[in-house]
């Protein structure tokens, strides 16, 4: 059955398939290679999306602090920005600090912008594309060094970066027009003839 995202074995075995390896049936499989593969996609996706993009980035969350006073972020947090605090109240690990009491503790709820790791059934298929196709690359150079691919693997993955950040521009509509920025200056702030 054909369907419309590649799935994280269809990965795998893309992978595989640039060391010439046989493609395996589960993502559960022994074999080594496979395993390897796995490895490759995973920290793949992770250096993708730790930049942030229109599918794993949430706004204005409310962070509110335990009965401790301590501000816990999940697993899946890879950054956190206090908004309107420019650096005073920052993540350290998978807590929040505030840098100038000194102190994990808060008394008041915090609002932040965050990036988040998804996994592989959350990603749109562009970001698939482009994670395996980054994964190929790597897994070349690390484990096989075919020279003769190097060339190919670089143009699939700028193609798929290509058409991944396509999409993150579109999701975003960035018309300044409707940017509040540039709406002051360009209208508000008009002298009169």
């Amino acid at each position: 059955m054909l369907t419309g995202l590649i799935t994280e074995l269809e990965a795998v075995n893309k992978i595989l398939a640039v060391g010439g390896d046989t493609p395996v049936q589960t993502l559960e499989d022994s074999y080594i290679q496979a395993k390897l593969a796995r490895q490759v996609l995973i920290r793949a996706s992770r250096d993708i999306q730790q930049i942030g993009w229109w599918f794993n980035e949430e706004q204005s969350v409310q962070l509110i602090p335990d009965l401790g006073g301590f501000i816990t972020l999940g697993l899946n947090v890879i950054t956190c920005q206090i908004k309107g605090d420019y650096g005073g109240i920052i993540q350290r690990g998978k807590k929040i600090y505030n840098r100038r009491d000194r102190t994990y503790t808060f008394t008041q709820p915090l609002t932040a912008d965050l990036v988040l790791a998804l996994d592989w059934e959350e990603l749109p298929e562009s970001a698939r594309a482009h994670i395996t196709d980054r994964a190929c690359r790597i897994y070349n150079a690390d484990f096989v060094g075919n020279n003769d691919l190097v060339s190919e693997l670089k143009t699939n993955e700028g193609d798929s970066y290509i058409a991944m950040k396509k999409e993150d521009v579109e999701a975003r509509d960035p018309n300044l027009l409707r940017n509040q920025r540039v709406y002051n200056i360009a209208f508000r702030n008009r002298r009169p003839r």
